[in-house]
């Protein structure tokens, strides 16, 4: 996945041989008529009769599915590719969206079908905070439908900052059993930041995965 600059407009989408395009672009500002960001997801064409892109809610995020029997999985894997612009945007104050829940909604509906990843920007900081239930097969639950949060090894995190959506992404990995890769995972063992700008450094991109996938995900980095 590729998230395009601020500016750009569909037309200025490269094609890059041997790939397909998804292209998801923000409406045009009304004010000055420019586009203000987008996404644009690459994948390989031989691949795609092996997936099938699912509907979505609005342009910052898209569903593909990566069907079971294409891939020789045990159950089909729904990837959320994102780009949540932070809260403090005029344009997501403006529009009045509220994309997580979206994809939390989408989350419920896909993990009962297979198994779930989200991928991308999602503007979150989440410091170290646990992605978990600490101890959960402690807890006395009557419920026999209740699915016990395995332990999970410490996850490291570069940026020691959290904010309110950072908090709400830890609780849909709860909620969801999702499960953070940054940090924890061969690659990323020390939560390296994923942004850079004049107002310093964070982690605010994410590839987050079904508990019940981490076995089979033996290698995640961040790009430089």
């Amino acid at each position: 996945m590729y998230l395009y600059p601020r500016l750009c407009s569909p037309e200025d989408i490269p094609d890059i041989d041997d790939f397909s395009k998804i292209v998801l672009c923000r409406p045009r500002w009304k004010a000055n008529n420019r586009y203000y960001g987008g996404l644009v997801l690459y994948y390989k064409t031989i691949v795609t009769r092996g997936l099938r892109f699912l509907k979505h809610a609005n342009s910052d995020y898209i569903w593909v599915e990566l069907q079971k029997d294409f891939f020789g999985l045990d159950a089909p894997i729904y990837i959320c590719f994102a780009y949540i612009p932070p809260e403090s945007s005029p344009f997501y104050k403006v529009r009045g969206e509220d994309t997580l829940s979206f994809i939390e909604s989408d989350i419920m509906h896909y993990s009962s079908q297979g198994q779930v990843m989200i991928i991308g920007d999602l503007n979150a900081r989440t410091s170290n905070k646990k992605d978990f239930i600490p101890q959960d097969s402690e807890i006395d639950v009557s419920d026999s439908l209740y699915v016990i949060d395995r332990e999970m090894i410490t996850r490291y995190n570069e940026d020691n900052k959290t904010c309110p959506r950072g908090d709400r992404v830890l609780d849909l990995c709860i909620s969801s059993h999702l499960r953070l890769l940054n940090g924890r995972t061969a690659g990323d063992s020390l939560g390296r930041f994923t942004c850079h700008n004049v107002m310093g450094s964070s982690v605010i991109d994410y590839c987050i995965a079904s508990e019940a996938l981490l076995h089979k995900i033996a290698f995640f980095s961040v790009g430089v």
